[in-house]
């Protein structure tokens, strides 16, 4: 029995080495079909497996050149970017309005206290919040912080090109704001500057609280679109808190409080209709409710520029008898007021005093027209007048008034007007008619004046 066992292992193990013979030479085989070079050596292949020089070997024939087709693509054109849809405004409703002049009043009561020049021409100028300072930018573009008299003028920033914003926030706290940067102010102490990139490309920026400023950005005039225009809010530090659509807006300041804006459409874009405003008009639109009253017939109405502290009147730009003149508005649109003389004057320099009783602004005369002091065109005579409105009383004073008055020299030709944070002195840039882009001149720079 055992030895039967024994003779069948052996038997198996036989056919078992049999089959792993038979095995290893069927894999031989077919390796030598499928490879036409020794593993390891031989003729590099492509990716098709035929080799890039020599004669075509194994079963694999040698690949034919060909030459790519032709084809002409033509790139899809991208959809338009589409125009954003305005949002939609409340309908407005049409104020009835009674409209008045201004009585001439007593000289302006203006001295003359101290002049300060500087070491090129200004092209505006402001108070420092804390009232011992000033803040002025020049026509190239650097921002100085310098004592009242001009002496220790510091350079903040240099934007390094041509500046075009005035400064004339009236900041109820101690912050303006610059394109780019919140300077704050502590009495006594050298400013100290933030960046605030919020505020770049945003125009006519007005605080109508202690830490709330707004101003306008967008329209076709200013990189955007016609219908696109926008409220920005900031706070204190110059940082954007909101970002509201009214459509069509040019100019508009928000009144102290934060309820009602008052803005001034565009003229019309060509293709873009107006909807829901007309071009060239005043409106009054409530910040809470949405309600919009019309403040100025359609097309009369060319800009907002600011409204008084107390809130009770907002100063435009308006057509009256086919001439565009400065006109203070009352809050709720009823009354209005012409307060500057005829003859295409705007007032659009003018700043209200902290108690909210006095506007001041310039007129120039002449020196404007084209042509003036070219090679065939004499130098034309170039006048400024500084006038002062005292809104209670409904009268306006004016320099040309007072003959003996140093300011109306024609070395003191004035223009963009500042009051103290306390209302005591008002000071004016000596404006240069020479200048190719208006500017103070050298010296004086700036005139200070008491006011009573």
């Amino acid at each position: 029995m055992m030895q039967r066992v024994r003779a069948n292992r052996t038997t198996i193990s036989r056919l078992v080495l049999v089959g792993c013979l038979v095995a290893l030479a069927v894999w031989v085989a077919l390796g030598n079909l499928g490879s036409s070079s020794p593993k390891g050596g031989g003729t590099p292949q492509d990716v098709a497996g035929v080799p890039q020089s020599g004669q075509t070997q194994g079963l694999l024939p040698q690949a034919e050149p060909t030459q790519a087709p032709d084809i002409q693509i033509t790139p899809t054109e991208p959809e338009p970017t589409p125009i954003p849809t305005p949002e939609p405004l409340e309908p407005a409703t049409l104020v009835t309005s009674t409209l008045s002049t201004l009585a001439p009043g007593l000289n302006p009561n203006l001295s003359t206290q101290s002049e300060a020049p500087a070491g090129e021409p200004i092209f505006s100028i402001t108070w420092a919040p804390t009232g011992d300072k000033l803040v002025y930018v020049t026509n190239t573009g650097k921002l100085y912080w310098s004592n009242l008299d001009g002496t220790g003028a510091t350079l903040l920033y240099n934007y390094g090109e041509p500046f075009y914003n005035t400064l004339d926030q009236q900041p109820k706290g101690n912050t303006l704001l610059v394109p780019g940067y919140a300077i704050h102010f502590t009495p006594g102490q050298p400013p100290t500057m933030q960046e605030a990139p919020d505020t770049w490309g945003v125009r006519q920026i007005r605080w109508w609280s202690a830490d709330r400023a707004s101003g306008v950005t967008g329209g076709i005039h200013f990189g955007g679109c016609v219908g696109c225009e926008r409220l920005v809010t900031f706070d204190a530090e110059g940082h954007r808190l909101s970002s509201r659509g009214i459509a069509f807006m040019w100019s508009g300041a928000v009144q102290p409080g934060g309820v009602w804006l008052a803005y001034a459409t565009g003229q019309e874009s060509t293709g873009t209709p107006f909807i829901g405003s007309y071009p060239e008009t005043v409106y009054l639109v409530n910040l809470n409710t949405g309600q919009r009253l019309q403040i100025t017939e359609p097309g009369m109405g060319r800009e907002v520029f600011s409204w008084s502290p107390d809130g009770n009147w907002f100063h435009i730009a308006a057509n009256v008898s086919n001439s565009l003149q400065g006109v203070l508005v009352s809050a709720n649109g009823v009354e209005q007021i012409v307060i500057t003389p005829p003859g295409g004057n705007s007032g659009e320099d003018a700043v209200w005093r902290p108690d909210s009783r006095r506007l001041a602004f310039s007129v120039r005369i002449g020196g404007l027209e084209p042509g003036c002091g070219t090679e065939n065109v004499p130098p034309c005579e170039t006048t400024s007048y500084a006038y002062v409105v005292d809104v209670p009383s409904r009268q306006v004073t004016d320099s040309e008034k007072d003959p003996g008055s140093s300011i109306n020299s024609p070395e003191a030709m004035m223009m963009h007007p500042s009051w103290s944070p306390d209302g005591s002195t008002l000071s004016f840039l000596s404006f240069d008619p020479d200048c190719t882009w208006q500017c103070s001149k050298l010296s004086p720079a700036f005139y200070l004046l008491s006011t009573k």
